[in-house]
């Protein structure tokens, strides 16, 4: 994604969620508190996320981009996701705008385009979450998977909301799910939640603090099988044309 799309806050899709939802008949909180049911559901959810060492999930998602003339464009990417937790991480992300391929073998981080035919190799920070960072702050490359594989999900959904309210039932296609929405000081959140199944299935976040309000919208596509990982997933693969490039950090000239 490029350089200045708002870094996004994302679930880790693949995490089975409590059961415990509250009835529909309830009614839901007045706005500026936070409902139990939701907060009970979400630290479930994130408790989760800090047991899973390895997982691979498919998203589809869009993002609106608001031009000058305030008239809204969406592009919309499918990112396939493979993670073992520490320090090991692949993806591949084809749409609109990119296609693109990130490996991270616990060495060395390898940047793939293949537009362009061009590839860039980083020294590996260490976690998934150190690399994240590095690359947003050092090189300005901002991406949805620098919060939805963070080792702590809760903060990156929950820190700092203001009310969370858990709205009733919706429906995405055919699935009947719990519908939760939460604000943030900067931005809405709303998150649907398979009723029958307890799998996220639809995450839509608005940045209202924005010009024009853009939305970006998540669906789960798919959840693969993480039991038969042989390890080879995270080694880079390279047509043998590709050409080397180098990135340039951020404010290399002020000594940084």
């Amino acid at each position: 994604s490029s350089a200045d799309m708002p870094r996004i806050l994302l679930l880790l899709p693949t995490l089975l969620l409590a059961a415990a939802c509250a009835s529909d008949d309830l009614t839901a909180p007045p706005q500026g508190t936070l409902d139990p049911r939701v907060v009970e559901l979400m630290r479930t959810v994130c408790d989760r996320a800090k047991t899973q060492t390895q997982f691979r999930f498919t998203i589809v998602d869009s993002m609106d981009e608001v031009l000058p003339s305030q008239q809204k464009l969406q592009f919309t990417h499918r990112r396939e996701i493979t993670v073992s937790r520490p320090d090991r991480l692949h993806v591949e992300i084809e749409g609109d705008k990119a296609h693109r391929s990130l490996w991270k073998d616990g060495q060395t981080i390898t940047l793939a385009d293949h537009d362009h035919g061009v590839y860039a190799t980083l020294p590996d920070p260490g976690s998934i979450d150190d690399m994240m960072d590095m690359l947003w702050h050092e090189y300005g490359i901002s991406t949805p998977l620098a919060d939805i594989l963070s080792s702590d999900p809760y903060a990156v959904f929950m820190d700092g909301a203001v009310s969370a309210t858990y709205v009733g039932t919706g429906y995405v296609g055919e699935t009947a799910c719990h519908h939760m929405a939460v604000q943030r000081e900067n931005l809405d959140f709303q998150v649907w939640v398979g009723q029958e199944d307890t799998r996220l299935k639809k995450l839509v976040i608005t940045y209202w603090q924005q010009r024009g309000e853009p939305q970006y919208t998540m669906w789960v596509q798919s959840v693969g099988d993480a039991s038969v990982m042989s390890g080879d997933e995270f080694a880079p693969r390279l047509p043998e044309h590709y050409e080397p490039i180098e990135l340039t950090p951020l404010l290399a000239e002020t000594g940084r």
